[in-house]
């Protein structure tokens, strides 16, 4: 068990007694056919927990238009740069970074291209009326998995066919849930799925732990 000091109580931040990970085959299977899955994996009451101990974090504003297609995007980072190694979210990273490896290690045949090892870690804050992220998917410079967490928040998160959002497929992540989305790599994936971030009415925070592609100079 990893806990923090929290006010006078010591809590539990990462220590699900269902093993969110425990069939990483089957995991691994309705990623590849599905493009995203979500677990849950921490408790609500410690996602706000988690939530509460970014409050005083420093959040850069990004551009709203970014990209060759042109996707709107009303959203905040904090890098975990900002992050001291005791910070609970910093542990937080860190243990679902290991389970993971753990987990996709013990298949007989690894789902990734490379060595899984992601490299980009960041908070993400929508503000309360945010329109989040118009449909786009993530192109080649990220690779194996992206993961999403949860903290805190309401919107959708949903996969679609296209940049016009056709066929909208919703998936239920709730604070303490984390989104496993297939990225270039994956299973010989080229690209991962289009997806979008919408209906943001109270705001949203989220631990994004990505693995970014360096190309040589």
């Amino acid at each position: 068990m990893v806990s923090y000091r929290s006010g006078v109580h010591a809590m539990s931040i990462y220590d699900d007694p269902k093993e969110p990970f425990k069939d990483a085959a089957s995991i691994a299977d309705r990623i590849d056919a599905e493009g995203a899955i979500s677990l849950a994996v921490i408790d609500a009451h410690r996602a706000l927990d988690l939530y509460w101990s970014a409050a005083n974090l420093p959040f850069a504003l990004q551009p709203e238009t970014t990209g060759r297609g042109h996707v709107r995007q009303q959203v905040e980072i904090s890098p975990l740069s900002y992050l001291s190694g005791e910070h609970p979210i910093a542990t937080l990273a860190r243990r679902v970074v290991a389970d993971l490896s753990r987990a996709f290690d013990s298949l007989e045949r690894t789902p990734f291209a490379t060595p899984f090892a992601p490299n980009d870690i960041v908070l993400q804050r929508y503000q309360p009326g945010s329109l989040g992220i118009t449909p786009h998917h993530d192109g080649t410079s990220r690779v194996n998995l992206v993961c999403v967490l949860m903290l805190w928040g309401d919107g959708e998160f949903a996969l679609c066919d296209d940049r016009a959002g056709t066929n909208p497929r919703t998936l239920f992540a709730p604070p303490g849930h984390l989104i496993l989305m297939k990225a270039p790599g994956f299973r010989g994936a080229d690209l991962g799925p289009f997806h979008l971030i919408s209906r943001i009415s109270r705001g949203r925070l989220i631990l994004g732990i990505r693995e970014r592609r360096f190309l040589p100079r």
